[in-house]
């Protein structure tokens, strides 16, 4: 069945190391009632337990998707995997003579050297999970699988997994199939940091348009057609419950008289699209798979705009803002050029030597994929949370939290200029009701929602709703 809801929630934005207000990196993507991780920081599972995080079940985490190994990204996988085996709705043995059904492994997928990670942990630390993983690791074009030999180092709760080889153009294409993601697909690209990282293209399935009745049920309910229709669908009682075939399975049926039922039409508009991108300083590693042209025959009459990226999730860990961040402040220069210490290329420079980008960095990938939307993750311990509970709680000053504020709104503000997009307005009071309905740029907080609404309800706008 198509996807109906599509909800990110933000479950750590820190970059590197957690603060007050900011947890490491993770993020939920809810397809209706399944649960899809990015990445798994320390303490992902607190985060996940958190009240305000009521909307998602650790029961229904189905797939983590990981972007590169360094530890703010990975080290609450472990205990994230222990902890949905111990909770509800996990299989235990039962006392009687049936045979319980072994629950459905959780499957992982990341870089060479994850399997090596979860299996030497479980197995220093003696963990034995009742739910079972898989993990597929996403090979470099330079790079062997980690286990070619014999399969003999599984972990006791591990299954086999794939070694998944990128194409021609060193991209991992539906590394999740449609039929496998129900209704969404997952490819890969590399992207430029300090190790091997990955950045995911979540891609739904072009959505057929709603079938109207009136051209079909004069064909279906025709007793001439009865005998074909009952020999092509053995056991079939009413024809009229062939719409639904021809809706969700998009099948064609022969009729006596030589016409043929076709499904109806995708929707020109095509299915969302979400980017979400591990840490860098260049992502332009996707855009051959974010833009490449749609080759299949059902996607010949869509439209151009079916492209389009409905989210990008982009890190901007460092930012220029000398006029609020005191190292930055323009009276500090250098003592032989007196010219300040700080630009933004100096800054730029900084972040990149480090493995990652700007808001300025974020907004021009955003606009080369036609971003609808725009958030910025993976913030610097300089960009605390103002609106965080844990800062109210920390007898943090208004002067302070207004400061913070004013940090985000900026951090925003450059990408927005960047991008094309609109961004925040210049003060929080100001703001009307529409012009945050209209706003498509966002500074990312832990806990924050973001709603990717459906391209046939384009009256809907996407939320930074605190969850």
């Amino acid at each position: 069945m198509p996807v109906d809801s599509v909800t990110v929630t933000f479950l750590g934005t820190a970059a590197g190391r957690p603060s007050a207000t900011r947890n490491v990196s993770s993020l939920a993507l809810k397809l209706d009632s399944k649960v899809w991780m990015v990445d798994a920081g320390e303490a992902t599972q607190h985060r996940l337990m958190d009240a305000r995080c009521s909307s998602l079940q650790m029961s229904k985490i189905a797939k983590v998707f990981i972007t590169h190994l360094h530890a703010d990204h990975i080290n609450g996988l472990p205990g994230l995997l222990a902890t949905i085996s111990a909770g509800d709705g996990i299989p235990r043995p039962s006392t009687s003579n049936a045979v319980e059904p072994e629950p459905a492994p959780i499957e992982i997928y990341g870089p060479l050297g994850l399997r090596q990670f979860l299996r030497v942990t479980l197995s220093l630390t003696q963990t034995i999970l009742s739910r079972p993983y898989v993990v597929h690791e996403l090979l470099f074009p330079d790079e062997a699988p980690s286990d070619h030999a014999a399969r003999v180092q599984l972990h006791p709760s591990e299954k086999e997994g794939r070694d998944v080889t990128p194409d021609e153009n060193g991209l991992w294409r539906d590394v999740v199939t449609t039929e496998e993601g129900g209704g969404f697909s997952v490819s890969a690209a590399p992207i430029l940091h300090t190790v091997r990282c990955l950045g995911y293209l979540f891609q739904e399935a072009p959505r057929p348009i709603p079938i109207q009745p009136q051209l079909y049920l004069p064909h279906l309910k025709d007793p001439r057609n009865t005998s074909t229709l009952t020999s092509q669908f053995p056991g079939l009682k009413n024809p009229v419950s062939l719409l639904s075939r021809l809706q969700t399975d998009r099948i064609s049926i022969p009729l006596a008289d030589g016409t043929v039922l076709e499904p109806p039409p995708l929707d020109r508009r095509g299915g969302r699209r979400l980017v979400i991108l591990g840490d860098t300083y260049d992502a332009t590693g996707m855009l051959p798979l974010v833009r490449a042209p749609l080759l299949l025959p059902e996607e010949q009459d869509l439209d151009p705009e079916a492209l389009d990226v409905d989210l990008v999730i982009h890190e901007a860990t460092n930012a220029f803002l000398p006029d609020l961040d005191d190292s930055q402040s323009p009276l500090k220069v250098d003592p032989l050029t007196h010219a300040p210490q700080h630009s933004l290329e100096s800054v730029t420079a900084l972040a990149r030597s480090h493995g990652h980008s700007t808001p300025q960095v974020a907004g021009s990938f955003a606009r080369s994929v036609r971003a609808r939307r725009l958030v910025l993750n993976h913030l610097s311990v300089k960009y605390p949370d103002p609106d965080a509970l844990e800062a109210s709680r920390d007898g943090v000053s208004d002067e302070s939290r207004s400061k913070w504020r004013e940090m985000l709104r900026e951090i925003a503000r450059q990408a927005a200029d960047e991008a094309g997009l609109p961004g925040p307005s210049s003060d929080d009071s100001a703001t009307t009701e529409q012009q945050q309905q209209q706003q498509r740029v966002w500074t990312a907080r832990d806990f924050m929602q973001v709603e990717v609404p459906r391209r046939d309800k384009s009256g809907k706008t996407a939320s930074g709703s605190q969850g």
